[in-house]
């Protein structure tokens, strides 16, 4: 296990991959949450109920 470890990338590597990828899957899930507008980005329905 700890030969594994030591077999694979730098943690640097490891770390900008891990946020690079953060950043894709969050920017991913904010461009498709304002398309579908759903959650805080959403535009308000003006909806009077009587």
């Amino acid at each position: 296990m700890i030969r594994l470890a030591a077999a694979g990338p730098s943690p640097w590597v490891v770390y900008t991959t891990a946020s690079a990828a953060l950043v894709v899957i969050l920017f991913t899930a904010f461009l498709v949450g304002s398309w579908l507008q759903i959650g805080a980005f959403a535009q308000p329905i003006n909806s009077h109920l009587h």
